[in-house]
């Protein structure tokens, strides 16, 4: 019993240290932007006719995990933001069952600007929850629902050095960045995950539309071509494919894949654009009566 309880004692004090080892202090310049900040979150607190001072005041000598997040949140209005960060690390570390003092303070570090805080943070609360993927994907999630986007891809950056989690980070940040049309973000992801997965289908068909946007059609067929399972991603392969060797004057065989391309990519406009178009610098005197509706 005994020998448990300084087991105990010791990994506390560990992880004591190691909190304290990404401590930082804040400064001011975007405290007022805090003050109002909607997405901090109290919880279980009934709006009360008192001061920010009157509030912190009340609630500074209780224990219980909902009075000590709402402590946090009344000092970050009131600009004691080092004293919110350090009770709010302590019950992210400890209350995993409840995300909202995390949540929070994945919000203080992102209003304040400390990024680099915020990652080693989320990778030491990573460590201590074991790699789990189960609570990883909760946190995601409830940023994601909370539209807290440019939270979740700083997140996502601090998985990308994470045991187990590296892959589909980079994944989810390359889709992200596809997306904004940030291409040469997106495609320094999907580089890094084919050095490791030659054939990942994600990596490859975003690269292939990437190489679509920018009209570097080799680099499509490059790509395209090497897409072993179509079901595994969600998008116009064979379109890819029939308007880059379109473009490359390869018509031929832009037709051969036209052909073989699934009713459903068949039937955009911009697929029977472009099948069209192949068929007649094949043969300007080919029948065209499958695309009178274009």
């Amino acid at each position: 019993m005994q020998r448990k309880l300084i087991q105990k004692i010791l990994i506390s004090f560990i992880f004591s240290i190691e909190i304290t080892a990404v401590h930082c202090t804040f400064p001011l310049r975007n405290s007022q932007i805090l003050e109002s900040d909607t997405h901090l979150m109290l919880m279980d607190y009934t709006a009360k006719s008192e001061s920010i001072r009157a509030a912190i005041n009340r609630l500074k000598n209780s224990s219980s995990l909902n009075d000590r997040n709402n402590l946090a949140v009344f000092q970050i209005r009131n600009s004691e933001l080092d004293s919110a960060e350090k009770i709010l690390k302590e019950l992210a570390m400890s209350e995993r069952s409840n995300l909202t003092p995390l949540l929070n303070l994945i919000r203080l570090y992102y209003i304040s600007d400390e990024y680099p805080e915020l990652r080693k943070f989320f990778a030491l609360f990573a460590k201590r929850i074991d790699y789990n993927k189960v609570l990883v994907s909760r946190i995601l999630t409830e940023l994601e629902k909370q539209k807290r986007t440019e939270e979740k891809v700083i997140i996502l950056d601090a998985l990308t050095n994470l045991p187990g989690f590296e892959m589909k980070a980079m994944e989810e940040l390359g889709i992200y960045f596809t997306n904004i049309q940030n291409y040469g973000e997106a495609t320094g992801y999907f580089e890094k995950i084919l050095e490791v997965d030659a054939f990942n289908n994600v990596a490859l068909f975003n690269l292939a539309l990437i190489s679509v946007e920018s009209g570097k059609w080799s680099d499509v067929i490059l790509y395209a071509g090497n897409i072993s399972d179509l079901k595994t991603v969600s998008g116009e392969v064979y379109f890819f494919l029939v308007k880059a060797n379109y473009e490359l004057g390869n018509y031929r065989e832009a037709l051969r894949l036209a052909d073989k391309a699934p009713t459903s990519e068949k039937e955009s406009i911009e697929f029977m654009t472009v099948w069209r178009n192949a068929i007649l610098a094949s043969d300007l005197k080919a029948s065209l009566s499958q695309f009178s509706e274009i």
